[in-house]
């Protein structure tokens, strides 16, 4: 699932690159077709963060969600913070290249989690508990 969503992101990605202006022109005002170059990324940036979604779901479905926690929050305040200091320097260009910056992290960590989790949990030691 995770390759056919990132084929479809690629393809998707792809076609708008070519039509943004077109899908620009017919669908919204034209106010805003200055920002159409920006709509192949924001496709990009959201096909990531579903790919990391779904390997995500996959450590859900193993029963494994506490490893997902370090990933999670530090993606999180990290595309926040990224987000500010980009909009801040760059405008609305920053923050779509901030999201992409961001699902691209989320995405390759999630990845290389999903992977590398069973490993993990089988190298940890289990507290003893006390009775």
């Amino acid at each position: 699932m995770t390759w056919l969503s990132l084929a479809a992101t690629g393809l998707a990605f792809f076609v708008a690159l070519l039509l943004h202006k077109w899908l620009f022109k017919l669908f919204v005002a034209e106010n805003y077709s200055t920002a159409s170059y920006l709509l192949p990324w924001v496709i990009l940036a959201g096909g990531l963060f579903s790919a990391g979604q779904i390997l995500a779901l996959k450590l859900m479905s193993e029963m494994r969600p506490e490893s997902m926690t370090v990933v999670k929050v530090t993606t999180a305040i990290g595309g926040v913070g990224l987000n500010i200091w980009c909009a801040s320097y760059f405008g609305i260009a920053g923050v779509v290249a901030s999201l992409v910056i961001f699902s691209f992290v989320y995405c390759i960590w999630m990845a290389w989690l999903a992977r590398h989790s069973a490993v993990l949990d089988a190298l940890q030691v289990e507290s003893p508990h006390l009775d």
